[in-house]
């Protein structure tokens, strides 16, 4: 297990000549919609997916995008869009599905618990 940063962790699975890169990856809820946190285990992502072989991005990171089901977010989320550079440089793609709610607040229904796999 390699702990990259507090809120980044990645667990290698190797067997012969075939290697499973599992990362779990937390960011705390953005106190605005266009706040960038540098500090933000997000910016760290490249180090994980410039790894070689398969990965498995496990994520709560509170943020919000329509492709993930939130259609009723009315705005961009700045580290939302770091979010999705990373997953299109690392190949990966979503299969949370977005019916999934995992989390209620206040009136809202949201998925903000996301799985990427390349």
């Amino acid at each position: 297990m390699n702990f990259i940063t507090k809120n980044l962790t990645m667990l290698i699975i190797q067997q012969e000549d075939s290697r499973l890169n599992i990362t779990n990856i937390y960011s705390s809820p953005s106190e605005s919609y266009n706040i960038i946190d540098s500090s933000s285990s997000i910016h760290q992502l490249s180090e994980v997916l410039s790894q070689s072989n398969e990965h498995v991005l496990i994520d709560d990171l509170n943020l919000h995008h329509k492709s993930w089901g939130e259609v009723q977010v009315s705005r961009k989320y700045r580290m939302t869009a770091d979010l999705l550079k990373h997953m299109k440089l690392g190949k990966l793609i979503l299969i949370t599905s977005i019916e999934m709610i995992t989390c209620e607040l206040y009136s809202s229904k949201i998925t903000v618990d996301l799985i990427f796999v390349s």
